[in-house]
């Protein structure tokens, strides 16, 4: 098992999602539960877990499970934290349901991209470095999926734009941010020098900080 930088980073942020998904499930006491945030922390938490056993290689499964495990709950993150931040900006989510109904679409077929081995061919140790080999569904699954989170983005930006009310402001803020750092941070893994360690899940935790 190994413990380091590139397996300690997803711990961290498997721990803090579990309890921001906790804590999500605690406000039915006071208030409705909102789901998209927590279908949107049920799929970080997959990533994260996913990639804390995938880069601390304690020999359960082999690398290549447990990335697939980590792309599945990666490539739910922008359709699910684009329906997250459209509930949190209070937008009128009928204007945007065909816009969410595609992008779960699209998760699905991804999914089956994922499934199939598409997405990532290979991935495996070579003594305490970790590698993986790109398969050509990867350029699909970025061309598809993120496009996405730009749009959240976007749509965020507009309502922050519009707005008059400083508590929503206030609110709006730190999801931009934190959305713009994980496109950043996700983005990285199409470099392999770079994306051979947890770059993108450190923008994600960063973003769950903010």
């Amino acid at each position: 098992m190994l413990i380091d930088f590139s397996s300690v980073i997803p711990a961290v942020a498997f721990v803090l999602y579990v309890v921001f998904t906790g804590f999500g499930l605690a406000q039915h006491r006071r208030e409705s539960v909102c789901w998209p945030f927590i279908l949107y922390m049920a799929f970080m938490t997959t990533w994260s877990f996913g990639s804390l056993m995938m880069h601390a290689n304690t020999g359960l499964f082999t690398p290549l499970s447990w990335n697939r495990l980590m792309v599945a709950g990666l490539l739910g993150g922008p359709i699910s934290i684009v329906h997250s931040m459209l509930h949190l900006a209070r937008v009128k989510r009928r204007r945007f349901r065909g816009l969410l109904g595609l992008g779960y679409g699209v998760y699905l077929f991804l999914l089956g991209l994922n499934l199939r081995g598409l997405i990532v061919t290979a991935a495996w140790f070579e003594g305490r470095e970790f590698h993986y080999t790109l398969g050509p569904g990867a350029p699909v699954a970025y061309a598809l999926s993120y496009p996405f989170l730009v749009a959240g983005i976007v749509i965020l930006v507009r309502q922050l734009s519009r707005s008059d009310d400083p508590f929503l402001r206030r609110k709006l803020v730190p999801p931009i941010v934190g959305a713009c750092v994980m496109l950043v941070g996700v983005l990285a893994n199409l470099y392999h020098p770079v994306g051979r360690y947890p770059v993108d899940l450190l923008a994600a935790t960063i973003n769950a900080v903010v």
